[in-house]
């Protein structure tokens, strides 16, 4: 097989482009690709102006991407990290559980308050504007027991935070079987809220009550022809 032999003047030719070669700066290499990613000009077109190859763009372009991708994960994985950022964010764990647990007892006073236990005034008025049916709440227990521990006629609304724990199985065991109610954390016998602690975090589920439509709340929650009942699992902090 004959073998082409360069004759001595394109042996220069290649000498004085290899001499002559412009060597980029880091700064001029991200200018190009970012010029490029603005698509302003087609490649080619910033190639020939750049006197490169698009061959050379496209290897700029990728390092460009991987460099910016590891500096991310980097700064990302740094920032989680520190001692300051860990702390920051155990502090707001505990204020957001404090948090949780008065946003509970000022649900609690409220409901209190609604049926005559709180004051009389604010109760006469909040009654004249909302009128109150008669609630059955030992069907609506037993209603919300059924739907909790089957997951049927009601939608189960879990949170992306609780989602993102590794074992679901076991939250969405505690939450079927949950029976730990009391006088204080379920005074109208509606078994409509329950609370635990589960891979280190603190669980609340609750019901809510909404029409047929989804668009008020339900007129009458011991009804299941008018009601469409909602449990929603999710974190404390997420209350």
């Amino acid at each position: 097989m004959r073998k082409t032999t360069k004759s001595p003047g394109e042996k220069i030719v290649k000498e004085i482009k290899r001499a002559t070669r412009k060597h980029y700066s880091s700064e001029e290499k991200i200018r190009i690709v970012l010029d490029g990613l603005r698509g302003e000009d087609s490649i080619a077109e910033l190639c020939r102006r750049e006197g490169i190859s698009q061959g050379i763009y496209y290897k700029w372009s990728k390092d460009f991407m991987e460099a910016g991708k590891k500096r991310l994960a980097g700064d990302t994985a740094r920032a989680a990290n520190t001692d300051e950022v860990k702390e920051l964010r155990r502090e707001a764990k505990d204020l957001k559980e404090v948090v949780a647990e008065q946003t509970l007892e000022l649900r609690l006073l409220k409901k209190s308050m609604l049926d005559g236990g709180g004051d009389h005034v604010l109760s006469q008025v909040q009654l004249k504007q909302v009128p109150m049916p008669e609630v059955d709440a030992a069907n609506i227990a037993a209603l919300n027991d059924q739907a909790r521990q089957t997951f049927m006629e009601c939608r189960v609304v879990i949170t992306q935070d609780v989602q993102a724990i590794e074992n679901m199985a076991d939250i969405l065991g505690k939450v079927r079987w949950y029976d730990r109610f009391t006088p204080d954390n379920d005074p109208y016998g509606e078994h409509d809220f329950g609370s635990f602690r589960c891979a280190g975090e603190t669980i609340f589920w609750k019901w809510d009550y909404y029409d047929v439509d989804m668009g008020i709340h339900s007129p009458d929650p011991s009804d299941t022809t008018v009601t469409t009942r909602v449990l929603t699992i999710m974190l404390a902090d997420e209350y």
